[in-house]
Parts: structure tokens; C-alpha cells; sequence
């Protein structure tokens, strides 16, 4: 089972990636099922896997790096509007951005 070392100062540079850290096991030791199991959704599978295997430890800034999503919200579909929110595409019920217009006020 690999354990994550968490330094708090890197944790303040990566605040989604802490959160996830704490949200996949309350300890600083998560088994390695769950490290894969979560970076088919929330990173990226092939670094994931590479610190896995074979090592019992790994940095937090590693973790990070492989936990770290580009920002989706330079690619938003949809028609031109004023607002940006999130929508479901599909019956997979991944989020994705969206831009859609709201009506003035008067």
C-alpha cells in the first residue's frame, strides 16, 4: 500500500488535489486500488500507475502532478452567452463547461 507524504506547504499550492488526497483516505496510507481507481477520473492513469508500482512512498508534489487536470474552461461548447456553467453531455454524468446566456434585468 503506497503512502503519500503530505507536506502542508505544498498542500496550500495545490488545494484540489489535497482535497483529494483527504477524500480518498483519511490517513496518509491509501491502497493502491484506490489511487487507480480514482485517476481514471480525476488524473492521469499512466502516472498514477508509474508511482505506484513498485515504491511504498511518494511526494505529495508527485501526487499532484499526477492528480492535476488542465482547466476545462478554455474549451466551452455551446452558443455564445454571458454565463458559464456546467452540464452533463451524455449518460457517462461527467460535467463539462457551457456557455449560456441569461436574460437582462430591468
Amino acid at each position: 500500500m503506497p503512502r503519500v507524504q503530505v507536506k502542508n506547504s505544498n498542500a496550500t499550492a495545490h488545494p484540489r488535489e489535497f482535497a483529494l488526497l483527504h477524500q480518498l483516505g483519511r490517513t496518509d496510507a491509501i491502497e493502491s486500488e484506490k489511487l487507480l481507481e480514482a485517476s481514471k477520473t480525476y488524473g492521469d492513469s499512466l502516472a498514477v500507475k508509474s508511482l505506484v508500482e513498485g515504491s511504498d512512498a511518494m511526494e505529495f508534489d508527485a501526487f499532484a502532478k499526477a492528480f492535476a487536470k488542465p482547466s476545462q474552461s478554455a474549451s466551452v461548447e455551446g452558443p455564445d452567452g454571458n454565463c458559464l456553467g456546467w452540464a452533463a453531455r451524455d449518460t457517462s454524468g461527467e460535467l463539462a463547461p457551457y456557455k449560456f446566456s441569461r436574460r437582462e434585468l430591468q
